[in-house]
């Protein structure tokens, strides 16, 4: 992916150094050589951008659990794919796990937005926002904060 963004950067650099010289030679093959380079920058980036997103869900496919069981089919039909009610019918059952674990510290957490904060962060301090243990805002279902990582 690299290469591709340092390729779109020196394919840049000549166009606009023939896009240059042809107007100031009035040379219409080096106006077209700009243009041709202008197209090769706009392929590599889109095909860098391809890359990237790639990556990005490899990545998230990844890092996300995946439910226990055998069937991994929704019951909400095809609308349901995604949502709310599918993640939360994936997720395995905590009930069982003790109340209180000894790492469990006190979190805020906001319905609004269904995460949870540590009590310093900024987005902690908004209207509605509760006070409650790590475990119980994940039996909740509130996801954790990406800038204070709770």
């Amino acid at each position: 992916m690299a290469a591709l963004v340092a390729g779109s950067l020196v394919l840049l650099l000549g166009a606009s150094i023939s896009l240059g010289f042809g107007w100031i030679g009035s040379n219409s093959t080096l106006v077209w050589v700009s243009i041709a380079c202008s197209t090769g920058t706009a392929v590599a980036l889109v095909a860098a951008y391809s890359r990237s997103k790639q990556l990005a869900e490899t990545a998230r496919r990844r890092a996300r659990p995946q439910p226990q069981g055998g069937r991994r089919t929704s019951r909400g039909g095809a609308g349901a794919a995604g949502g709310f009610a599918t993640q939360a019918m994936a997720r395995p059952d905590t009930r069982t796990r003790d109340r209180m674990s000894p790492n469990d510290g006190e979190v805020v957490a906001v319905p609004e937005r269904r995460k949870f904060h540590r009590s310093e962060c900024r987005y902690a301090r908004v209207r509605g926002a509760t006070k409650m243990t790590r475990s119980a805002a994940r039996r909740k279902n509130f996801d954790a904060c990406g800038i204070c990582k709770p």
